[in-house]
């Protein structure tokens, strides 16, 4: 999509598989951008070891967080885990080196009483922002729904610039599939 912000392409790939799932966002521009993938998730995440209080602000979309924490993993991946009321959820990520990654709590769900035409109170929910400054980015991950740890897919990245076709491995239930999503118009082939 080319008419979100003037002079900045996005390009998303969603894969829905029985055994995960695969988002590959990419963002890309002529000039440097500060530029946010956001996830929601049900539950909360353990904070990872050397996260530090960050302030995200009171400007539109950021002032209803609570709780804001920022952690800089070093090389560009990581695992976390949501986890709430016996559900878990899963997710690999792969981003720019340069990133920050920022975590948060939604506001809490009303504990008073469900909101309309709610049959049950809604979960908490936490977000990861990861956050980067560049002129173009890929942002990577692979969600996973089964609390099994033998279930737990791994993701390989063999290409992953926003400028280029993007070439993943999966493996999961003991396969291996490689997928390329292509820059350019075209479908997502899956090879393997």
């Amino acid at each position: 999509n080319d008419s979100v912000y003037p002079g900045v392409r996005l390009d998303r790939t969603v894969i829905v598989t029985h055994l995960f799932v695969l988002d590959v966002f990419r963002a890309g521009s002529g000039d440097e951008h500060q530029v946010d993938w956001v996830m929601h998730g049900l539950g909360q995440v353990q904070d990872p070891a050397g996260c530090v209080p960050a302030d995200l602000g009171q400007a539109r979309g950021y002032r209803h967080f609570r709780n804001a924490r920022e952690w800089r993993p070093a090389g560009g991946r990581v695992a976390l885990t949501w986890r709430d009321k016996g559900m878990e959820t899963s997710a690999q990520f792969a981003f720019p080196a340069s990133a920050r990654l920022l975590l948060a709590e939604d506001p809490h769900p009303s504990e008073e009483k469900p909101e309309l035409g709610e049959l049950e109170m809604e979960l908490l929910r936490s977000t990861v922002i990861i956050r980067v400054r560049a002129k173009q980015t890929v942002f990577i991950s692979l969600w996973a729904f089964d609390p099994s740890p033998v279930a737990m897919p791994s993701l390989d990245v063999k290409a992953g610039r926003a400028d280029e076709d993007v070439v993943l491995a999966t493996s999961s239930a003991g396969k291996t599939v490689t997928w390329r999503l292509p820059r350019a118009e075209g479908s997502v082939e899956r090879m393997g």
